[in-house]
């Protein structure tokens, strides 16, 4: 599977970054497609930077795999390499490595998932106060719609008066026209 191939791939990583810090004489680029592809960086006497994004999860069901990408992180941040006959050994912890992490024992996972546990109640926290906001716009919507539909109704009716009030005005013309015509017949009569 995917996730087979990409775990052998990042152990194999482990293992040449691990073989550059002892100085080996074998380093096992051909292992995995990942290694064989970072083989010309690696390799080189020119000081290089690798850096590597760990994504994790705070869904509680992946809480092992999250761990152990932590652990590989922390793992890589510790690795020192030297190029071969380049001298002293040179750091490759970068800044985006936590300092300490890289001389932790197995103890320090405990923090760690304490610590991810304390950042999954602040996102829980979070995502209930985003879940509130948007429960108040839903409300707001509604509440906006109803204001609208009362609107368009009482502009409907304003048309509605405005048509009944300009009918009343002909009928009243109407009826005094009429009642002037009654007064010259009856005079004329």
């Amino acid at each position: 599977s995917k996730s087979a191939a990409g775990s052998k791939s990042l152990t194999v990583l482990s293992e040449v970054l691990a073989a550059h810090a002892r100085s080996a004489t074998y380093v096992p680029y051909g292992e995995s497609r990942l290694t064989q592809l970072l083989e010309n960086v690696l390799a080189t006497e020119v000081p290089t930077r690798l850096t590597m994004l760990l994504a994790v999860s705070t869904d509680a069901g992946k809480h092992a795999q999250t761990a152990q990408s932590l652990h590989f992180g922390s793992r890589l941040c510790s690795t020192t390499t030297h190029a071969s006959g380049a001298g002293p050994r040179q750091s490759t912890r970068s800044a985006g490595c936590l300092p300490g992490h890289g001389d932790r024992d197995a103890g320090s996972d405990h923090d760690e998932v304490l610590q991810l546990s304390e950042l999954r109640s602040e996102i829980d926290e979070m995502r209930r106060g985003l879940q509130s906001l948007l429960d108040e716009i839903e409300v707001s919507k509604t509440e906006l719609k109803q204001k609208e539909d009362r609107l368009v109704e009482a502009r409907r009716r304003t048309i509605h008066l405005k048509k009944a009030e300009a009918e009343k005005e002909t009928l009243h013309r109407d009826l005094v026209h009429f009642h002037q015509r009654l007064q010259e017949v009856e005079a004329a009569a």
